[in-house]
C-alpha cells in the first residue's frame, strides 16, 4: 500500500502529541540518602505507584496519648506516653521528648514527658494535649485534693471507674456493650465472654487500660484509645486483631510482620 509524505508526517504529529498528552502529567519522586523508593503519580493523583520498602510507605493515622497514672495529688507525678497508629494496622511508640504536651491548669506542671501535680485547690479533670507528627490528641486527668479523703464528696469524678463504667446493658441478660471494646458477657469473678475473642480474664484496676489473659495469647494489655491493638506480655510483641477477619481469631505481630491464627 502507498503511504504519501503527508500522510506520514500527520501521523507522526499525531503519535507524538499523544503521547505528550499521556505522559505529561506524570511526575516522578526520589529520595536520596536514603533506603531507595519512589513515588509515580499522575495529576489527579488517583494513579499512584510506589515501589521500595513496604515500611516506607506506613502512612500514620492516630495519635494515642496516655498517662501511667489516672489522677494524681499535689506533689505526685506521672509518666506521658504516645504512640501512633499506621495505616498498616501497627502501631508504634513514639520516642520519649518526641511529643509536645501541654495543658491549661495551673495545678499540672508538664515537663519532659512528665506531668506533675501542684498546689490542688479542690477535685478536678483537667485536659492534657499532645502534638506529634502532625496530628493532636487529648486525653484527661483527675486532680485530688489532698484534705478531701476524709470528706465525702458529691463529686463525680470521685465515684469508682474502670474501662468497663460507660458500658450499657443489652437486651441479652448478662450482656454488656463497650463503646470501645464492643459487646461481651460478665460472667462474674473478673471473667468475661467476648464476643469476639472469647473467654478473657481481666484485671480492671486502671480506669484507662485493661489486662487481658486468654489462654492462646496469655496475659495482654490494652485500653480504650488502643484497642484492637494489644501488647502480648509474653515476647513483649504488639499484635493487632483483625475485626473483619471473625469468626477467625487472626492477629497481626508488628515484630514478625506476619498473620497469627488463635483458637
Amino acid at each position: 500500500m502507498k503511504i504519501t509524505h503527508n500522510l506520514c508526517l500527520k501521523l507522526a504529529l499525531f503519535i507524538f502529541g499523544f503521547t505528550n498528552f499521556s505522559f505529561a502529567d506524570i511526575n516522578h519522586e526520589g529520595f536520596i540518602g536514603d533506603s531507595f523508593y519512589g513515588v509515580n503519580s499522575d495529576s489527579s493523583g488517583l494513579i499512584v505507584n510506589q515501589v521500595g520498602p513496604n515500611a516506607e510507605f506506613s502512612v500514620p493515622t492516630k495519635l494515642n496519648v496516655r498517662s501511667e497514672l489516672s489522677s494524681l495529688l499535689s506533689g505526685e507525678f506521672t509518666k506521658l506516653t504516645a504512640s501512633i497508629s499506621l495505616d498498616d494496622g501497627t502501631i508504634t511508640q513514639l520516642p520519649t521528648l518526641s511529643t509536645q504536651w501541654e495543658s491549661a491548669s495551673t495545678e499540672l506542671l508538664i515537663k519532659d514527658d512528665f506531668a506533675t501535680a501542684q498546689n490542688i485547690s479542690a477535685n478536678s479533670r483537667v485536659s492534657i494535649k499532645a502534638t506529634a507528627e502532625g496530628m493532636t490528641a487529648v486525653f484527661f486527668i483527675r486532680l485530688k485534693d489532698n484534705t478531701s479523703d476524709s470528706i465525702p464528696s458529691q463529686d463525680p469524678i470521685d465515684s469508682p471507674k474502670n474501662v468497663f463504667s460507660d458500658s450499657v446493658d443489652l437486651p441479652q441478660a448478662g450482656w454488656k456493650s463497650s463503646a470501645w471494646f464492643g459487646n461481651y458477657y460478665e460472667a462474674g469473678n473478673d471473667w468475661v465472654h467476648h464476643a469476639k475473642l472469647g473467654w478473657l480474664y481481666t484485671s480492671t484496676e486502671q480506669p484507662s487500660s485493661l489486662w487481658l489473659w486468654s489462654s492462646s495469647q496469655e496475659w495482654m494489655w490494652t485500653g480504650p484509645g488502643v484497642y484492637p491493638h494489644l501488647f502480648r506480655n509474653r515476647d513483649g510483641t504488639w499484635i493487632y486483631y483483625i475485626v473483619e477477619a471473625h469468626p477467625q481469631k487472626v492477629f497481626y505481630n508488628q515484630s514478625s510482620r506476619k498473620m497469627e491464627h488463635s483458637q
